[in-house]
């Protein structure tokens, strides 16, 4: 699967108007930059598959994304989860 961020919307409550969003603008670019590829299988995320030239911090917003989407299957009584 693909997870691609588009329309980013990054909001700032300090610092003057033009500055923010200067700067605001080249972090919506660095995060829609790379589409993520990943597995995902049983409701969850098992790899990452990142462009060598991602960010770590563009990178680590995008795997906070996954992991919402993630599920784990109900546990029945008495299963052992790990």
């Amino acid at each position: 699967m693909v997870l691609k961020v588009q329309d980013v919307q990054i909001k700032k409550s300090f610092a003057s108007r033009e500055e923010s969003l200067m700067e605001m603008d080249s972090l919506r670019e660095i995060l829609e930059q790379h589409p993520l590829h990943f597995s995902f299988h049983d409701g969850k995320v098992l790899k990452l598959c990142p462009v060598r030239s991602e960010q770590t911090w563009a990178l680590n917003i995008k795997r906070g994304i996954l992991s919402v989407l993630q599920t784990a299957p109900e546990s029945s009584a008495g299963a052992v989860v790990e």
